[in-house]
């Protein structure tokens, strides 16, 4: 995300479950007024990450593979999970 707010910290392939997670983690740099609206938009955002999944060719072997995803967001400051969004293979075929 180019937005000047969001930090990728990294991809995570987890194999913890039947078919794995991958796993992205961002930090977002936000004031108190900025976390209260990305709560609002929550369902934009869950929306955006879904779409990234379905047409992102990097994915595509993960795909095949049944794998699931999960985007979490983290507060640069306090270090806590401010969101997550998770997909399974239901969700992106």
């Amino acid at each position: 995300m180019g937005d000047g707010i969001t930090v990728l910290d990294s991809m995570v392939f987890v194999d913890n479950e039947e078919t794995g997670v991958w796993g992205i983690y961002y930090t977002v740099f936000l004031d108190d007024a900025q976390k209260q609206e990305l709560k609002q938009k929550k369902d934009e955002l869950v929306a955006l990450n879904l779409k990234f999944v379905k047409n992102s060719p990097i994915f595509i072997r993960q795909k095949e593979a049944g794998v699931n995803f999960v985007f979490v967001y983290n507060d640069a400051v306090t270090k806590k999970k401010i969101m997550e969004c998770k997909y399974t293979e239901k969700d992106y075929k």
